[in-house]
């Protein structure tokens, strides 16, 4: 079977049997939204260059390997899986295995040359 005639399902099923095939699913989990703006810094095309600029460099962009109708994951990356020909990932079920309740967002101290602050699932970071 030809890499055009396996689709996703049919390519993952043969991998995770260790049969022979074309090509393994192309999937991703996911990016730091820093390394993103480095890529369009560096020539990545792409639509979504406004959205990655305004956001944190630490904030995780959901690849296409896990999509989840999550909040958490609201930002999906495009660009990226054209780029490289991505292969349509798996969906997840709709479950919160984050911290629940949410923890308040909150700053714990603020100057010229940073800012620590507190994220709803409580990690502290200095930005």
């Amino acid at each position: 079977m030809s890499t055009s005639e396996m689709d996703v399902r049919t390519a993952f099923l043969a991998t995770s049997r260790f049969d022979a095939c074309p090509r393994t699913p192309r999937w991703e989990l996911g990016f730091w939204s820093g390394a993103i703006q480095r890529w369009y810094g560096e020539g990545l095309p792409g639509t979504q260059q406004e959205l990655r600029a305004a956001e944190d460099s630490a904030a995780w962009v959901s690849g296409n390997g896990i999509a989840t109708p999550l909040s958490y994951f609201d930002h999906k990356d495009n660009d990226v899986a054209a780029y490289f020909g991505m292969d349509k990932g798996a969906v997840a079920v709709d479950i919160n295995y984050f911290v629940c309740p949410q923890l308040e967002a909150v700053v714990l101290e603020e100057t010229d040359e940073y800012i620590i602050r507190r994220d709803g699932n409580g990690v502290v970071s200095r930005v």
